[in-house]
């Protein structure tokens, strides 16, 4: 026994000394390599977003080390998010929707392919929304469900356009981009926006509209607004357009649960858009979650005397029509029907539409 343990050691010495003569007589191993930039898989982006490029030995941050956009605008290591061995991330600044881009490593540009330093991006003044084309049509408008006054008597309307709806309530980053600012208590780029004048939704959808090459809507002359019905730009929904395509039919909390941001599962504070499920229309949240302001003045007793085709409210008043409820409201008021006026522009949002 103990010659079969002296052989066994022995034999395991020799192992380890066979592998060391191995690993001594190897080559060493080199790190490094020729520097080079990825071609891009994605080249769409748009203003303020995080862009990301990919490559190898990129080396770090250095004067040496830079992007250059255009030919013209020059973003040095040190003023991007990430300069690292296989990856550069940057803040996109405002650019021309065609742009080019490339990559400078020790005052080299660096190839992407055997010819080429230069990439093409597509660059957007701001980040896309879905819309979806709803179709013109009538409808019954208001309720005697609950016996509320300013939600009587029940009328027929006709809506005579086709309208763009934004599938979802205007979000965080979107307004951010596009006002310069983000009023809402908590900050989260896809929660909707909200402690949002309804002034401030007016400048917001005409601003948008200018960069989208559409008619603005609104013209805006000291505080006074005019509304141009005609125009093709983003705007604020009527009421009556609002509650014609807010079109769910909820018979219990259950269901409401399936579709809204309510009192019963929101904690009271906004959640991200699109999370729940949609309307007929594909349209998300048009319950709950914030407030939609609508373009209309309030009036308690509009809908005895309203127009029967396309109403666009009240010539004159003091305060604008907000509709479909929010994260602190309970089911009564989380309704298609319920309306009612602003009082103060907390968890108050907004979605827009255009004629199409």
């Amino acid at each position: 026994m103990k010659m079969y343990n002296i052989i066994k050691i022995l034999l395991t010495i020799t192992a380890i000394c066979v592998i060391l003569a191995g690993c001594y007589e190897s080559d060493p191993i080199i790190i490094g390599g020729s520097t080079r930039v990825f071609k891009l898989q994605d080249t769409t982006t748009f203003y303020s977003d995080t862009f990301t490029l990919y490559g190898e030995n990129l080396g770090s941050i250095t004067d040496s080390n830079y992007l250059v956009i255009n030919d013209n605008v020059k973003i040095a290591s040190v003023d991007c998010i990430n300069w690292t061995q296989s990856k550069i991330q940057f803040i996109v600044p405002s650019l021309p929707l065609q742009s080019t881009i490339y990559v400078v490593v020790d005052g080299k540009k660096i190839y992407y392919d055997a010819q080429n330093y230069y990439q093409n991006i597509v660059v957007y003044p701001y980040p896309k929304f879905d819309y979806v084309l709803i179709p013109a049509g009538s409808f019954d408008m208001g309720s005697d469900d609950f016996g509320i006054v300013n939600e009587q008597p029940i009328h027929n309307i006709m809506l005579t356009k086709d309208i763009y709806v934004s599938t979802c309530e205007v979000n965080q980053r979107l307004y951010s981009v596009i006002n310069k600012e983000n009023p809402s208590t908590i900050k989260y780029n896809d929660y909707p926006v909200y402690n949002v004048s309804w002034f401030d939704a007016i400048l917001f959808c005409n601003k948008l509209s200018i960069l989208d090459d559409l008619q603005p809507v609104y013209e805006i002359i000291d505080s006074a607004v005019y509304f141009e019905t005609d125009a093709n730009g983003w705007r604020l929904p009527t009421e009556a357009e609002w509650e014609y395509f807010a079109n769910i039919s909820i018979d219990n909390e259950k269901k409401l649960l399936e579709y809204a941001w309510f009192y019963t599962n929101s904690a009271l504070n906004p959640h991200n858009i699109g999370k729940l499920k949609a309307n007929k229309y594909g349209l998300y949240d048009v319950l709950g979650n914030v407030w939609e302001w609508c373009w209309d003045y309030y009036r308690e007793d509009y809908y005895s005397i309203t127009p029967l085709v396309n109403p666009t409210g009240p010539l004159t008043g003091t305060d604008r029509i907000i509709r479909g409820g929010s994260c602190d409201d309970g089911k009564i008021i989380v309704r298609k029907e319920y309306r009612t006026k602003n009082k103060s522009n907390e968890k108050i949002g907004f979605r827009i539409v255009r004629n199409s």
